[in-house]
């Protein structure tokens, strides 16, 4: 079959994922149209020129090997291909668990005895958590299980978490998963470049991770990383892991929220359009951003905060959420609205949990 008709099929393929992604599939359904994709991709990857014909790499169908002919191998691992799997596996305890390829696996948080047990039973022996929650280092290790923990946020992947996951790929051995809350968005990227690290598959191998495991684009940043990475070369100084890092406290979550507050208040001041000084600037992707962050929030309050606190943020984060709805559909006045009325949700917490020396 001629390549170009195959690179039409696998486009439709993916069009058809992409338009089902929101759809409550039943899990054995939403397998068996990953393994249609990872058929139709290694179709197309299985037909090489040779000679000036076209030849089959006799692949198994539900795999894509992939290669890099152009990598040079003193900056890569050892390995000479990455098999990419692109299966959704059924799961009572891991939320959207992807066996990515061979070795990479990615899904949600596990959560209590049962979720590690079973990533033992899958061969898993390293858990690459990219969440901003602490890991569960007692879990893990009743079950043998390796945790190395490098935060990423929503609006991209810093270079010091992309070599980071580099690192864990060039000095680990066996399996590893990889997850975020929900394993929907962070984790599947951090995936893509942990198949990537080894310089053997691409960047468009890379997206296709995101596609399947239903990664939105409204996270922009996270697909411009997968989009940008390269392996680093073999002298580059990688940084080392640990299990349990450095995560921002609220205070500086805080501080990132002011300067999302002052590109809304800017984009609202010319109508929610961005102004020639910052024509970079996307109003939806800032509400985004700020949704995420009271999220965030949220989740980094201290056990013995205030209950007030908790329906603070649980309040401006729904009302995040409606305003990155209002500009979606166009709505510019009820834009501005929400937009003040999240400034004065904050500044009255503010005044009560910040400012009061008694709080």
């Amino acid at each position: 079959m001629p390549l170009g008709l195959l690179g039409e099929i696998l486009m439709l393929v993916m069009k058809l994922w992409c338009s089902m992604i929101d759809l409550e599939l039943p899990c054995r359904l939403r397998g068996l149209l990953g393994l249609v994709i990872a058929l139709s991709c290694a179709m197309v990857s299985g037909c090489r020129h040779d000679h000036g014909g076209l030849r089959s790499t006799g692949h198994p169908a539900s795999s894509i090997e992939t290669d890099s002919p152009s990598v040079d191998s003193s900056t890569t691992s050892t390995a000479s291909s990455t098999v990419l799997m692109l299966l959704h596996v059924e799961s009572d305890t891991l939320q959207n668990l992807i066996q990515i390829s061979d070795r990479v696996y990615s899904g949600g948080e596990p959560h209590g005895e049962d979720a590690f047990r079973e990533l033992a039973a899958l061969g898993i022996q390293t858990v690459l958590s990219v969440d901003g929650a602490k890991p569960d280092l007692t879990g893990a290790k009743r079950q043998g299980l390796r945790y190395v923990h490098v935060p990423i946020g929503y609006d991209g992947v810093e270079t010091h978490s992309a070599l980071s996951i580099v690192q864990l790929m060039r000095e680990s051995e066996g399996k590893i998963y990889v997850h975020c809350h929900h394993g929907r968005h962070r984790g599947p990227v951090a995936a893509a470049i942990a198949c990537m690290a080894d310089g053997q598959v691409g960047p468009e191998a890379g997206l296709s991770i995101l596609e399947v495991a239903g990664t939105s684009r409204d996270y922009a940043g996270l697909w411009r990383d997968v989009a940008a990475f390269r392996p680093p070369d073999a002298d580059v100084i990688l940084p080392e892991l640990t299990e349990v890092a450095r995560v921002g406290d609220l205070a500086e979550s805080m501080a990132k929220m002011d300067r999302v507050f002052d590109r809304l208040t800017l984009l609202s001041a010319h109508q929610w359009q961005p102004p020639d000084s910052h024509e970079d600037l996307d109003a939806r992707q800032e509400a985004i951003i700020l949704r995420e962050l009271l999220h965030e929030c949220g989740r980094l309050l201290d056990a013995g905060a205030a209950k007030d606190l908790y329906k603070r943020f649980d309040h401006s984060e729904k009302e995040a959420g409606a305003l990155e709805n209002a500009l979606e559909a166009g709505y510019l006045e009820r834009s501005t609205h929400l937009l003040g009325q999240i400034k004065t949700s904050c500044k009255s917490c503010h005044q009560q949990h910040r400012n009061d020396p008694g709080h």
